[in-house]
């Protein structure tokens, strides 16, 4: 391994500001008119759709959807959308299926709206980095995000970019003037992040203690949980799982001890009841790590904004565990550039 070793994805990582920024503008120009376009077709359900960290991504926006815009909304798999459409499609035709896909190119997104069109289940919609991709091509609407594009294999601004972009549709749909404002401040606010935990994140991945993650989340949040989860996975090659906050007493905390290190995004409307699960964790053995508590449990906490909305503060958290599933691969000797067995596209 040499001194270059993940030089790709810790760039990408600590440009996320910037690509934000950019998302913020193009939100505000060119793609501003998919808020009126959504609202003409005035789906019953929309169905986000997408594959990996894009499937992730699909919960989250998900959950965004149904608190900002009162949307009924839900979040699958792309292949599920194809081989098990009877329980994963809604009934009729009036729903808006939104395939996500940084590429593209996953093939199992492309076949997802491929299926909709084809079988006349509803309107369809893509969002990718790369205009013109094999996505696009089966969609109706379609937005590109080309800032976002990454040269790593392990997506890390593409997620939160395409994310943005979709929170910020959300809270148009929902008239959220306040979210709206609060979302465009996101690049300040994760460049201040950043600057003030990144080093943080460093010592607690490195520490050699640390062979367990467990990341927690409820709401909007499980979906960024789950995607913390795979970053670790897929840098680092390291044990790790997501939760909603409460459900890891109902049994996987069979797994927390002194090895463990459970990192928890903070609900502040959920925090008394997350809290006490935090404590228990920390009985058990485990280090806990803090995004975004008022009252810090424990002396690893990440300072978010107060008074900002759930969405910009999840977002502003993402490159903090992005950079926990980083340093750990570091402190492993492994190149986070170049993950086991991963490729940027997966084709079937």
């Amino acid at each position: 391994m040499t001194q270059t070793a993940g030089y790709k994805t810790l760039k990408e990582i600590l440009d996320q500001p910037a690509t934000w920024k950019r998302t913020v503008e193009r939100f505000n120009g060119d793609l501003g008119n998919s808020v009126e376009w959504i609202r003409e077709k005035a789906p019953a359900t929309i169905l986000f759709t997408g594959c990996g960290t894009s499937y992730y991504l699909s919960l989250a926006a998900a959950a965004a959807f149904r608190a900002m815009a009162g949307q009924p909304a839900q979040g699958v798999p792309g292949s599920e959308v194809f081989l098990q459409p009877e329980t994963t499609l809604p009934a009729g035709n009036d729903s808006l299926v939104i395939g996500v896909s940084r590429s593209g190119e996953s093939s199992e997104t492309v076949m997802a709206l491929s299926y909709v069109k084809e079988n006349r289940r509803g309107t369809s919609a893509a969002l990718s980095c790369y205009p013109g991709s094999s996505i696009t091509r089966q969609a109706e609407k379609v937005w590109t995000i080309p800032e976002a594009q990454e040269e790593s294999v392990v997506m890390t601004k593409s997620f939160s970019s395409l994310l943005l972009f979709l929170d910020l549709v959300a809270a148009a749909l929902g008239q959220q003037r306040g979210i709206l404002d609060e979302l465009a401040s996101l690049p300040q606010i994760g460049q201040q992040v950043i600057a003030g935990y990144e080093q943080m994140m460093a010592t607690l991945a490195s520490d050699p203690k640390t062979g367990r993650f467990v990341f927690l989340g409820s709401g909007s949040f499980y979906g960024l949980a789950l995607e913390a989860m795979l970053k670790v996975k897929e840098q680092a090659v390291a044990w790790s799982e997501a939760y909603h906050s409460l459900e890891v007493r109902h049994g996987p905390k069979s797994i927390v001890d002194d090895n463990t290190l459970v990192v928890a995004f903070v609900s502040p409307s959920a925090w008394r009841f997350e809290a006490d699960v935090l404590k228990e964790m920390m009985d058990y053995g485990a280090k806990v790590l803090t995004l975004g508590a008022e009252d810090a449990v424990s002396e690893w906490n990440v300072v978010l904004p107060q008074g900002v909305n759930a969405f910009a503060r999840g977002l502003a958290a993402m490159p903090l565990v992005q950079l926990l599933g980083y340093y750990h691969a570091i402190a492993k000797k492994l190149d986070p550039d170049v993950p086991q067995h991963l490729t940027q596209v997966v084709r079937l």
